[in-house]
């Protein structure tokens, strides 16, 4: 399952120099280029989904992304250099990739989404996780309340 920061394309609307808005915060957006950079310099999910516990935990400051990115063994100096001089182009890239996107929640597996316009039950994202990695522990188990790992 991949995760990534949420912008889109406002409607009439500049909520900021590139042009899009965000989900959760205030323009111009800084949260989600530092997610999308960690991903970047991290190379994978693995201390992404960690350190966005850690911003969700501490507080969504710079200084808590200094924290959070050290937490996690990733170069604060790199992350904070790839959102200055990146900023800009992420957030354009954010807006391609998120154009699908028409509703919250949305899950997509494997590009598809998953569930109705009422979000995605655990049912159907499990379905769809396990038929991508059949070999994932909770695949093989008949409870509903399992979690695929």
């Amino acid at each position: 399952m991949k995760l990534s920061p949420f912008v889109f394309e406002e409607s009439g609307t500049v909520k900021n120099s590139a042009g899009v808005d965000c989900f959760d915060e205030a323009s111009p957006c800084v949260l989600e280029q530092y997610s999308q950079c960690v991903i970047e310099l991290s190379g994978s999910q693995t201390k992404y989904v960690p350190w966005l516990i850690c911003m969700d935990t501490n507080g969504e400051t710079t200084a808590d992304v200094k924290t959070c990115a050290t937490a996690q063994g990733l170069d604060y100096t790199q992350v904070s250099n790839c959102q200055k001089v990146n900023g800009t182009a992420i957030l354009k890239q954010l807006v391609k990739a998120d154009a699908a996107i028409d509703s919250t929640p949305t899950v997509k597996i494997n590009g598809k989404a998953v569930g109705g316009s009422q979000g995605p039950s655990y049912k159907n994202v499990k379905a769809a996780i396990c038929k991508a990695d059949p070999s994932l522990a909770a695949c093989s188990s008949t409870d509903d309340d399992a979690v695929v790992v």
